[in-house]
């Protein structure tokens, strides 16, 4: 997908738990929410990720053929 490895990573782990907030997936992933939050932003920007309607803070992933 020509993402940086923990970008990828944050997308896969966002594809088998959406929705999750940035907490969940800093837990899942053993690492800050800072360094997470970066990986969504690229992922919205991207047009893999959204927000989930309705609910602010929870990420959904978005298939790469759709987005």
């Amino acid at each position: 997908m020509g993402l940086d490895d923990h970008t990828e990573e944050t997308y896969r782990h966002l594809v088998s738990r959406s929705p999750a907030s940035v907490a969940e997936l800093a837990d899942l992933l053993g690492t800050g929410e800072r360094r997470v939050r970066r990986a969504l932003d690229a992922l919205v920007s991207l047009g893999l990720a959204g927000t989930e309607a309705g609910r602010t803070g929870r990420f959904v992933a978005v298939d790469p053929r759709v987005g």
